[in-house]
């Protein structure tokens, strides 16, 4: 109610300045000064979405669970270690994520090393990226005023991302799959048909490779590519993209095809949920909102022009609608959401700047200016709400993530004294409660020290919703001790959590993580013998002690807060006096 409240006086407001700015007083002067707003407007916006992106890649909060988990496989791929495991082995982390998205932090990790700031720096820059993708598809075929609209559009709807996840670029394969649907949307409108089918190919090669149903996003872009070059340029996409999908399993032994398959086996068994379904819904209908609404003044403008320029891209437009109905099938699965409609939006922006360029065309009307007056003033007062409350969403996380900072600082700095105090034990990162999960989000810095990497929470509930439980070699391995010491979030019961996927049920209930046998043989074999502030030490009841399995390129003692870069200037928190509470 409060949302439609705002629409609503913003469209009101806006249904007056239209008025007055087209009035014959004002008439040539209001058409400079509504494009100059216009122009403006789509500026403004453009920059809080930039402001936003770099916020969050300067700061050393993760807003989803699933971020350190890509950030840690990124690194063990980086030193040489399989990101997917047996569906059997003791070892439970691979995610159903193709290679690509390993091989850009990767890449970056390279340059930088290991830090929170070197993994979430691709996702940023492709996120800035991608809105100049849409300006330059429309500036091309429209007027310059519509391709910063289309911009415009690109940042609102992504700036309205549900649940302060920052989807568009959070460390997931999300920020990826919308820059490359962006590269194959402007590729297919290029004349040149070898690099326009060659840069679809690569693009469409690469987004399978992040996420299997990536094709779906492309299938609109392909239509566009057949339309400007036939049969030919989609025979050297399709070709290009076999190739560069194939090339990462071939090449990298990172990347065992056979262990992958298995993991995407194991996604397709997850149910369908009908509480994703309903928001999947609200999220189309937030997406194609202001592509209707340009219809319909393409509609009021000349019935006869838009129904027969419908018809000449009926082929477009029901692949389009097509592939975003299809794709609410693996967006409400358990776990999913409306992200998964994130990299449509390079498709609706090139969708509302071209129907708004041809509303926009001179032409004889179809209906009276009031009418079309009152549809510009809903579609501004929409665009004025969406900047309003996007707005709001961009400051939230910023204060969100600022409230965490000096928590990870914090938290850095006493693995750095662990790490020093027991330096031949292997360390990880184990979970309390429900309430304390996020502590446990800077269990990369662990990894980027060498100690192996064994349960990650993310991935447990992913294959627990898949059916597959915790196998018995991981039991046998938590009896053995190969795990020297497990940080448990202070005063928590181990392994307590309960998944995700219970709390998305309806009603919601609890689903515990880990059943009460792994947790009894926890208690048998680990006891607890100091804490910290933020972590109780247990400790293998063993007397043999178990060596880190391979070397860390940083030296513990003096570069541990390098990977974390903590939480703000270097030197400045690294040195903070802490003590260990004995029990």
């Amino acid at each position: 109610m409060r949302t439609l409240t705002i629409v609503s006086l913003c469209a009101l407001c806006a249904w007056f300045l239209l008025w007055i700015l087209e009035s014959r007083v004002l008439r040539k002067e209001g058409r400079k000064l509504q494009t100059f707003v216009l122009i403006s407007f789509a500026v403004l916006c453009t920059i809080t979405f930039f402001a936003s992106a770099l916020s969050y890649a300067c700061s050393s909060y993760f807003a989803d669970h699933g971020e350190p988990t890509v950030t840690i496989l990124s690194w063990m791929s980086k030193t040489g270690s399989s990101v997917y495991h047996a569906t059997t082995a003791a070892e439970r982390y691979s995610l159903p994520y193709g290679p690509y998205l390993y091989l850009a932090n990767e890449l970056v990790f390279s340059v930088l090393g290991p830090s929170i700031y070197a993994a979430k720096l691709p996702s940023a820059t492709l996120a800035i990226a991608t809105p100049f993708l849409i300006f330059f598809t429309l500036k091309r075929e429209t007027s310059i005023t519509i391709a910063f609209l289309g911009m415009a559009y690109c940042v609102l709807e992504q700036m309205l991302f549900p649940s302060l996840c920052p989807c568009p670029f959070w460390v997931r394969p999300d920020p990826y799959l919308i820059f490359w649907v962006g590269v194959g949307l402007l590729s297919s409108r290029l004349s040149h048909p070898f690099w326009a089918s060659v840069l679809c190919g690569l693009s469409l090669g690469i987004s399978v490779d992040l996420k299997i149903h990536a094709i779906l996003y492309f299938l609109p872009v392909l239509v566009l590519l057949w339309q400007k070059h036939q049969y030919r340029g989609m025979a050297t996409a399709a070709l290009t993209a076999m190739v560069v999908a194939v090339l990462p399993f071939a090449l990298a032994s990172e990347f065992p095809l056979s262990l992958y398959l298995g993991w995407l086996r194991e996604a397709t068994k997850r149910n369908l949920t009908a509480g994703m379904f309903q928001s999947l819904l609200i999220g189309g209908v937030q997406f194609a909102l202001p592509c209707v609404l340009a219809a319909l003044g393409f509609m009021v403008r000349g019935r006869e022009v838009f129904l027969t320029t419908l018809w000449k891209n009926r082929v477009f437009v029901v692949v389009f609608a097509g592939s975003v109905v299809l794709m609410f099938a693996p967006a409400s699965k358990a776990g999913a959401g409306m992200h998964h409609l994130f990299p449509f939006v390079t498709i609706f922006a090139f969708l509302f700047g071209k129907t708004l360029f041809l509303a926009s065309q001179p032409s004889k009307l179809d209906a009276s200016p009031v009418r079309l007056r009152t549809l510009q003033a809903v579609g501004t007062g929409v665009a004025i709400a969406a900047a309003l409350f996007g707005g709001k969403k961009q400051f939230d996380l910023y204060r969100l993530e600022r409230t965490y900072e000096a928590q990870m600082s914090e938290l850095s700095y006493e693995m750095k004294r662990l790490i020093q105090k027991y330096p031949d034990k292997t360390i990880s990162m184990g979970y309390g409660d429900d309430s304390h999960y996020k502590l446990t989000f800077c269990r990369p810095l662990l990894t980027f020290l060498g100690n192996r990497y064994t349960l990650d929470a993310a991935a447990l509930m992913d294959m627990q919703q898949s059916g597959a439980s915790i196998p018995e070699k991981t039991l046998a391995w938590l009896r053995s001790g190969n795990t020297g010491i497990w940080l448990i979030p202070t005063g928590n019961r181990p392994f307590s959590m309960n998944s995700y996927y219970g709390w998305g049920e309806t009603p919601s209930r609890d689903l515990p993580l880990f059943d009460a046998s792994f947790r009894r043989l926890f208690l048998e074999h680990y006891e607890k013998r100091e804490a910290t502030k933020h972590f109780d030490v247990w400790v293998y009841r063993g007397l043999g002690t178990v060596r880190r399995e391979y070397a860390s390129p940083l030296a513990p003692d003096s570069q541990v807060d390098q990977p974390f870069n903590v939480v703000g200037r270097r030197g400045k928190n690294s040195e903070r006096p802490h003590e260990f509470r004995r029990l």
